[in-house]
């Protein structure tokens, strides 16, 4: 999506001091950031329990390892979505590759 002139300038004319657009955009941002860090600290609470539960005391590392490297690609993706998409064609072409040996 091109951004045209006319918005640029609006956007600016917007613009606070501080360099944000709206005036309640830090309060916003940081009551995302509270918002996140609780759900992520409950998300990280919920693997552990459910690792101990279906693996006990033996193979939770294991499988709580699995978990929060599969939450890792996906914070990942979702950082650089450009990046993940040509990792997933390379590993489509690899297995793709693969099949055909």
């Amino acid at each position: 999506m091109k951004i045209t002139k006319r918005q640029i300038k609006r956007i600016i004319r917007e613009m606070n001091p501080d360099g944000t657009i709206s005036p309640d955009e830090d309060d916003q941002r940081e009551d995302l950031l509270a918002h996140a860090e609780v759900a992520i600290d409950e998300l990280i609470q919920y693997v552990i329990d459910e690792a101990d539960r279906i693996g006990g005391g033996f193979r939770s590392p294991g499988i709580r390892a699995e978990v929060f490297k599969l939450m890792g690609e996906k914070i990942h993706r979702a950082r650089f979505p450009y990046t993940a998409r040509q990792e997933d064609a390379r590993s489509s072409a690899k297995v793709a590759a693969g099949m055909r040996s």
